[in-house]
């Protein structure tokens, strides 16, 4: 249930609304950052000392 929430919130935030932005997007780049076998005490905490 958390995912479906967060993916929602995602989209409608990403959302082109013609009302809320008259002009449109004007995005000429996106900065994709994946972490991919990254733990979240990595993250948090830093890397681990012994290794």
């Amino acid at each position: 249930m958390k995912k479906i929430t967060l993916f929602l919130l995602f989209f409608i935030g990403c959302d082109n609304n013609p009302i809320i932005n008259k002009n449109g997007l004007k995005t000429q780049n996106v900065i994709l950052i994946t972490l991919d076998g990254v733990r979240w005490q990595e993250v948090f905490q830093g890397a681990d000392k012994r290794i």
